[in-house]
């Protein structure tokens, strides 16, 4: 994953104790998504990361 001026990417770690803390920072300014990655929640694990970027970012895009 890399964040926009960001130079290199960052690293998403596989096992669940590192991978859900990780995943729920980098993406806490989202806590509808930041929530259920942090509680390990069913459809918000490591498998799951390209679906939960893709509604990251286009939660992101979306003007308030």
């Amino acid at each position: 994953m890399r964040r926009p001026g960001q130079p290199y990417m960052s690293f998403v770690p596989i096992k669940d104790k590192v991978f859900a803390p990780f995943l729920a920072s980098y993406l806490a300014d989202s806590p509808g998504l930041a929530t259920p990655i942090r509680a390990q929640a069913e459809g918000y694990r490591y498998n799951d990361v390209p679906r939960l970027l893709r509604l990251y970012n286009q939660a992101a895009s979306t003007p308030n």
